[in-house]
C-alpha cells in the first residue's frame, strides 16, 4: 500500500510538472475569463436587467454566467484539458517509455486522471474568484444596481461546487477518449458534438440521465437555494465517472503500446 502510494505521488509530480508547459493549460484560465467578461458586459450596458430583477441580485448575476459555462463552455473545456494530459504520451509514441518505468500502469492511469479532476476543481475556484471580482466591480460601476440590499450567502460556493462534480462524469467519459485516440480532432470532436446535443436535448424527459447535462442541472440548483450539494446531477455524475474511469482502464491496459 505504501509503495502504490509513492509510485502515485512520483506519477502524479511528473504529471504537474509536465502540464505546466503546455498550452491547454491556458484554457483553465481563458474559458471562465471569457464568461465573467462577456457576464460582466451584460450587465454593464443594460443594468436595467438587474435594477428590475427579483430575489438576490448576487445569485442573478452569477445564476447567468453560470448556465453559459455549464452547458457550452464547461464541457469543451474538459475536452480540451483532457488532451493536453495524454497528448505528450501520444506525441512521438512515448507511451512505450513511460510503461517502461518502474511505475504500474494503474498509478500512471490514476495520476493522469486525479490531475484532471484537479484542474477543473482549480479552475471552479478561479471562475468563483473573479465572478465575485466582477459582481464587485459592476456593484462600483453601476451604484444604481441595489446590490447593497443582498448578501452573497453559502449557496454561491455550494453553487460551484456542486457544479465541478457534476461535471466528473464528462471528465471520465473524455480522459477516456482521449486515452484511446492519439490525435486531437477525434477527443474535441466528441466534446463537441456531446456538448451540442446536451443544448438541443435539454426538454427530452430523458436528459437528466446524459452526462453532459450534469453540470447544468446542478448549476440550476442555484437558484433554488438549496444547500444540499449531493443532488441527483452530482450522484449520477459520480456514478458515471466510476464506472467509466474503470472500464477505460480496462481497455487501456489491455492496448498494444507500439
Amino acid at each position: 500500500m505504501k509503495d502504490n502510494s509513492i509510485y502515485l505521488y512520483r506519477a502524479l509530480r511528473a504529471e504537474i510538472i509536465k502540464i505546466k508547459n503546455t498550452l491547454g493549460l491556458w484554457s483553465a484560465l481563458i474559458f471562465p475569463l471569457i464568461i465573467v467578461l462577456m457576464n460582466f458586459m451584460i450587465f454593464l450596458s443594460r443594468p436595467q436587467m438587474l435594477t428590475a430583477a427579483k430575489g438576490n441580485l448576487w445569485i442573478h448575476y452569477t445564476n447567468n454566467s453560470m448556465m453559459m459555462w455549464s452547458i457550452l463552455f464547461m464541457p469543451l473545456f474538459i475536452g480540451i484539458i483532457t488532451f493536453y494530459i495524454n497528448f505528450n504520451e501520444h506525441k512521438n509514441n512515448v507511451w512505450r517509455h513511460v510503461y517502461s518505468l518502474p511505475i504500474p500502469k494503474i498509478s500512471v492511469y490514476a495520476a493522469k486522471y486525479l490531475i484532471s479532476i484537479l484542474i477543473v476543481a482549480a479552475t471552479m475556484v478561479f471562475f468563483y474568484l473573479i465572478n465575485y471580482l466582477s459582481m464587485k466591480m459592476l456593484a462600483a460601476f453601476r451604484p444604481e444596481i441595489p446590490f447593497g440590499k443582498h448578501v452573497i450567502t453559502s449557496i454561491l460556493p455550494l453553487s460551484f461546487l456542486k457544479v465541478m462534480l457534476a461535471s466528473i462524469g464528462i471528465i471520465s467519459i473524455q480522459f477516456v477518449v482521449s486515452i484511446i485516440f492519439q490525435n486531437f480532432v477525434l477527443p474535441l470532436g466528441f466534446s463537441v458534438l456531446a456538448t451540442l446535443t446536451s443544448a438541443f436535448l435539454l426538454r427530452w424527459e430523458n436528459i437528466v440521465y446524459y452526462p453532459y447535462a450534469y453540470p447544468f442541472f446542478a448549476a440550476q440548483d442555484l437558484v433554488k437555494n438549496n444547500t444540499w450539494v449531493f443532488i441527483n446531477p452530482v450522484l449520477f455524475s459520480i456514478a458515471c465517472a466510476t464506472a467509466i474511469a474503470i472500464l477505460g482502464y480496462a481497455i487501456h491496459s489491455r492496448m498494444r503500446v507500439k
